[in-house]
């Protein structure tokens, strides 16, 4: 019986497992990771403790938050596939009713945000981490546009996708990538740190820093300790649901598939495959 040398390309199959295996673990299992567990809400059976707020003008919550628990409603079908899409038969989520009309609201532009179960998701909002979530706007048989142009980037129809209020203001994630009105799901993913490629101020993409004296700073080419001191201070995170002007139709705006991980996603699928990549090389050399 003669035996059979393995082959070059092998090894060299063999290395890149192994170096998978080791990308995994200093991913996963690194110190400062060890307690960056991800932490979500599917929403298919309730609300779980999600809460429900009227804001002021752009809607970040930071002045003149009313309580909305009463706008807030757990839909037990037409939720999200992950990752958005045509909204499913059997998938719960959670959406919040257009305050706009509520007291002491007349006669004020409200906006409405929801409030991620403070308990469930104490500390998950950490720098370096990544929020997905698929949204939908409803007008519920209305017309409906987006809010006017100008409020944030001159010229530009942008939202307020996330807010986290900090000691040093409130950070802002803009977007000019708006879902369809009465369309499908559309899903967002954003990191919780620096972008220096983002220019939000130009394009109406990226983080904001919006101070208490109401300046509005781009954190992108900043020091990174900049965004982790402020990050570090956050008393409250709201994400945007109802994003549209105030008009006569019932407007409300949905989240489903909320979930916090603890790096990039992109990093977390790219390592399992480069080492089941390995592994199905292993197997059909030694066979």
């Amino acid at each position: 019986m003669h035996r059979i040398t393995k082959p070059r390309r092998f090894r060299s199959r063999s290395a890149l497992a192994a170096a998978s295996v080791l990308l995994l673990a200093t991913v996963l299992f690194a110190p400062e990771r060890a307690v960056a567990a991800s932490v979500g809400s599917t929403f298919d059976a309730s609300d779980e403790g999600w809460l429900g707020h009227a804001c002021v003008g752009a809607g970040l919550c930071s002045v003149g938050d009313v309580d909305w628990a009463a706008g807030l409603s757990h839909r037990p079908t037409g939720g999200s596939p992950v990752g958005g899409g045509a909204p499913a038969a059997g998938n719960g989520y959670i959406d919040l009713l257009d305050p706009g009309e509520i007291p002491p609201a007349s006669g004020n532009d409200f906006a409405a945000r929801l409030e991620p179960n403070p308990v469930t998701y104490a500390g998950a909002f950490a720098y370096g981490r990544t929020i997905m979530f698929d949204a939908l706007i409803r007008t519920n048989g209305g017309g409906g546009t987006f809010d006017d142009p100008g409020t944030i980037v001159p010229g530009l129809v942008v939202a307020p996708l996330l807010a986290i209020e900090t000691g040093a203001g409130t950070l802002v994630y803009i977007t000019t990538d708006l879902p369809t009105i009465d369309g499908d799901w559309k899903h967002y993913a954003v990191s919780l740190q620096e972008n220096p490629a983002a220019t939000p101020l130009v394009d109406g993409n990226g983080w904001l820093l919006i101070t208490d004296a109401l300046a509005v700073i781009d954190p992108n080419p900043l020091a990174p300790a900049t965004f982790q001191a402020a990050l570090a201070s956050q008393t409250q995170t709201t994400v945007i649901a109802e994003w549209l002007k105030e008009g006569a139709e019932v407007e409300t705006g949905g989240i489903d598939n909320f979930q916090v991980v603890p790096v990039p996603p992109a990093l977390v699928l790219l390592a399992p495959a480069l080492l089941g990549l390995g592994f199905r090389r292993r197997a059909r050399a030694s066979t």
